[in-house]
């Protein structure tokens, strides 16, 4: 299974994609089917995307979401006035995330690989986006295993175990990545940017949004 986290420029909006390997695999093929008819190769980015394409890719785009049997959640987020930087962005943020994702993990076993888009390195922070994977993992743990975790370094991504009450076991594996290389994150680049546009309009069984 996976996860991937992407925001908006400014940080004022992220999305989640989220299912399994398969099914993650087959809609990216879809998606390759709509840009090679534009002659556009991945990885794919929406902000590099001209208006014109963004008009002709965006309706097939919506079309494949709202056929898919993967998960989305497009949260819109605006830090409070006076509020901690770190403490919003890597704290609180991750912790809204984790409880949306809560029954989806319930009762999950095997290993689930998160990928964030470099996007959470706050002033003060440069290291922010790992900070955030870090905080996001611990919070699953809590809320799925019961239990809090600290997760650990490992070949240069986060790694921790959850055991479910009923014995279940899940592993997580957490890492800062790009677009480049991760399919999931280019899945998510393109249906957050989607969301961002009014004229675009996602089955709300299959896309949420809301404010956190």
């Amino acid at each position: 299974m996976k996860i991937a986290i992407d925001s908006s420029n400014q940080l004022t909006a992220s999305g989640i994609v989220s299912g399994g390997n398969a099914d993650i695999d087959i809609f990216y093929q879809e998606l390759c089917k709509i840009f090679s008819k534009e002659g556009i190769k991945p990885p794919f980015h929406w902000s590099k995307l001209s208006r014109k394409r963004r008009e002709k890719v965006g309706k097939e785009i919506v079309e494949l979401v709202n056929n898919s049997r993967i998960k989305f959640n497009i949260f819109h987020h605006l830090k409070p006035k006076g509020a901690s930087k770190k403490e919003y962005y890597l704290r609180y943020l991750p912790n809204m995330m984790a409880q949306n994702l809560e029954p989806w993990l319930q009762h999950r076993e095997g290993s689930i690989d998160i990928s964030v888009d470099n996007d959470y390195n706050i002033s003060g922070m440069p290291n922010g986006t790992w900070e955030f994977v870090k905080n996001f993992m611990s919070q699953i743990s809590s809320r799925v295993g019961g239990k809090y975790f600290e997760p650990f370094k490992e070949g240069g991504r986060f790694r921790g175990t959850i055991k479910h009450p009923k014995g279940n076991i899940l592993q997580l594996y957490g890492r800062v990545s790009t677009p480049r290389d991760s399919k999931e994150l280019q899945i998510i680049d393109l249906v957050l940017g989607c969301a961002l546009n009014s004229a675009y309009n996602f089955d709300e069984k299959k896309v949420h949004i809301r404010k956190i």
